[in-house]
């Protein structure tokens, strides 16, 4: 799969709307639970946390671990660069997922064996790249899982 130019992402609005609707009734549910406030206000803490941790690296692209541009290779090597400037070789796992409105590349780094996951919505990219990559790992990735 090899594109003439990298796939440069922007920051998606509408995951980081997606993240806050799931932590926000996480901190709902967690509300009607009987639980002394000792025990719940940790728990509330940690999942807001989260939140800001997910919307900063994988929606808002602000993190120095996020992944800001993607270069298809070979038929499953790539390579990302972070917002910190470093490249990362690395080749597409058979576990990546697509469908009409997502898509998540699962990466495993071939130096160091290490797990990278990117979270690709349609506001990610242009709809050209969005729509040509779905149908890129459609052809290349007989693996991947398409719905």
């Amino acid at each position: 799969m090899v594109f003439k130019q990298p796939l440069l992402l922007k920051p998606s609005y509408l995951f980081a709307g997606i993240l806050l609707f799931i932590h926000l009734g996480a901190v709902i549910a967690l509300m009607f639970l009987a639980l002394s406030w000792f025990v719940l206000l940790p728990i509330i803490l940690i999942v807001l946390i989260h939140f800001l941790s997910s919307v900063r690296r994988y929606a808002l692209l602000l993190s120095a671990k996020s992944i800001i541009k993607l270069w298809p290779k070979e038929k499953n090597e790539w390579v990302l660069q972070d917002k910190t400037g470093n490249y990362y070789p690395v080749k597409l796992r058979g576990n990546s997922y697509r469908s009409l409105y997502l898509v998540v590349l699962n990466f495993i780094g071939q130096n160091n064996n290490k797990k990278l996951a990117v979270i690709i919505l349609p506001d990610n990219l242009p709809e050209a790249s969005f729509r040509r990559l779905r149908a890129q790992l459609f052809v290349y990735n007989n693996d991947t899982i398409i719905l």
